[in-house]
């Protein structure tokens, strides 16, 4: 099969269709000077020409070969691209197997297949949203910058915090403290991410400080989030919560026989890549969002109670922790029950679910924010549909130089796919060769933090901060100000991490960073014209040479 562009030009070439062991394939030619682009968010390259790629979701952490959000959408320097309409895993063959032809493997019976045929990789984006949607406008505020610091940091209103990861006690500090150490250099966030936060409301306690902090922070202007695995159902305490719209599951082994019968905690199988944050092991309850009324009950009670308490985002993570139906990972699968099976029929849950979840949430917590300035779902990965929730983040990724590459590949390969409107968290979420150093003593009875002691006695426990074992601050305050120096020019600005802050570093580096915030607010009329010329003709505002060069070869390899 041959495809032309309405000019004529031959753009894509099928030669394969093909179904086997519950496999579907569709192959085509590469001429000998082509080169591919797509695939998704991806760390490991632009040009996807002579390698193979596997499209599944997984927290790979620091695996270069991962991606926290696959989209099975690829482009050609020929002109076209082949979208393939399914949520199955499957792995994509550019010139490795035959180095003048293209191959995808879906595990799926049946084929979906959209063939774009125009001459312009830059119009293939456009293309792609008119089937799956368009993206959404992001509300001023959403651009940043954002601070969102990992637990124990901004997850008491005031003073010094300690909270367990782990088997050890970490050192924060409260949200007052850190608004004004971020306004004694001059830099005042957009919006403040209470990771770490308890954000049960109906806790008269949790109640009262949440909305204590989000009067605190709109004093200045500075919005509310919080953050939350993905589908979480938050509260079993809101009124009229019932275990009927949690997700249950039948979980088995590999022969079919039932381990756990009937049970919300659903394990999370797809791990991989040595997150230093999470376990393999753990079974987390999500909502059943195919239940009419328990999505109702969600928004109606548990997000409007949020909603009261001035929460205007959240930062959704843990996209790729579901497992999808009846799949056997290792001696273990899972089925699932839901209210409405109609609704993820002949679908693979793990790459729909995240963007079925986020795409509802989205649409309805924007309409109840509407007259207050939107609501902003930052979300970490997802599958096809995506791009209508902006916006997504890169994942986790080291603070060192060798990272900031993978940053800079995550949001071009990301732009090109069709998510224009990709972050991540500036310079790094991690220190590499993480050594934790004590720095205080925590009394258990008297919940005090004792900064005179390196050393416990009886009843008290070692605080920690991290830091690395191999990094030393000239290296990091080099890492940090090249990573601001870029973050400068992208759509959103946002520190996290379990890192040292911007107001910790040498004058110097404090500088640097002070003109990176200055920097990325003077483009705002720039970005947000971009914005909406991403939206009108897919063309994202961060993109390779190749979009606007796709005829000159230099660019076809250019990332940086």
């Amino acid at each position: 099969l041959a495809f032309f562009s309405a000019k004529g030009k031959k753009t894509i070439e099928i030669n394969n269709i093909d179904s086997a062991d519950g496999m579907s394939i569709l192959g085509g030619n590469l001429l000998t000077k082509e080169a591919v682009y797509g695939l998704g968010q991806r760390f490991d390259r632009l040009n996807k020409r002579g390698q193979r790629c596997v499209l599944y979701s997984s927290d790979g952490y620091n695996d270069s070969n991962s991606t926290y959000m696959p989209i099975p959408l690829f482009m050609t320097t020929r002109g076209g691209g082949v979208f393939l309409n399914v949520a199955e895993r499957m792995s994509a063959d550019f010139g490795v197997a035959c180095r003048d032809a293209w191959l995808i493997e879906i595990e799926r019976k049946t084929l979906d297949a959209y063939v774009i045929a125009t001459d312009r990789i830059r119009d293939v984006p456009a293309r792609y949203h008119r089937l799956t949607g368009k993206p959404r406008l992001p509300e001023e505020w959403n651009y940043g910058p954002i601070v969102c610091r990992y637990s124990p940091d901004l997850t008491v209103i005031e003073g010094p915090a300690s909270r367990l990861k782990g088997k050890h006690r970490f050192l924060g500090w409260g949200v007052k403290d850190i608004l004004e150490r971020y306004r004694s250099i001059g830099t005042l966030p957009t919006a403040m991410i209470l990771e770490g936060w308890s954000t049960d409301v109906f806790f008269r306690r949790n109640n009262e400080s949440l909305k204590a902090v989000s009067a605190l922070l709109s004093r200045d202007g500075i919005r509310t989030m919080i953050w939350m695995r993905c589908g979480a159902v938050i509260s079993r305490n809101a009124p009229g919560f019932k275990k009927e719209y949690e997700v249950h599951v039948d979980v088995t082994d590999g022969n079919g026989n039932v381990k756990t019968a009937n049970t919300t905690m659903i394990p999370n199988v797809s791990m991989r890549g040595g997150n230093p944050d999470v376990s393999g092991k753990k079974a987390h309850s999500v909502l059943d969002i195919t239940n009419p009324e328990a999505w109702k009950w969600y928004v109606s009670t548990v997000w409007k109670a949020l909603i009261d308490c001035g929460v205007s985002g959240a930062k959704i993570d843990f996209c790729e922790e579901l497992p999808d139906d009846d799949y056997l990972y290792g001696n273990t699968r899972v089925r699932y029950k839901w209210k409405d099976h109609s609704v993820f029929s002949g679908t693979a849950i793990h790459h729909a679910y995240p963007v079925f979840f986020v795409s509802k949430l989205s649409r309805d917590l924007s309409q109840m924010l509407k007259e207050k300035g939107g609501f902003m779902p930052l979300v970490r990965g997802g599958g096809l549909g995506a791009q209508r929730n902006s916006f997504m983040w890169a994942g986790d990724q080291q603070r060192c130089l060798e990272k900031l590459d993978d940053q800079i590949l995550a949001v071009l390969n990301s732009g090109i796919s069709g998510v224009p409107f990709m972050t991540y968290d500036m310079a790094g979420y991690q220190y590499p060769n993480v050594v934790n150093e004590p720095v205080a003593v925590w009394n258990k009875a008297s919940r005090k933090i004792d900064f005179s002691r390196r050393v416990a006695g009886k009843g008290d426990e070692v605080v920690y901060l991290r830091r690395s074992r191999t990094l030393s601050v000239e290296e990091e305050a080099s890492v940090f100000s090249l990573g601001a120096a870029f973050t400068a020019y992208m759509p959103c600005f946002q520190t996290h991490g379990f890192v040292r802050n911007p107001y910790d570093f040498p004058e110097s580096t404090l500088s640097a960073y002070k003109s990176a915030v200055v920097r990325h607010s003077s483009l705002g009329l720039i970005r947000k014209n971009a914005a909406r010329k991403a939206i009108e003709t897919g063309v994202p505002i961060v993109r390779p040479l190749v979009m606007d060069w796709q005829d000159d070869e230099n660019t076809w390899d250019v990332f940086d």
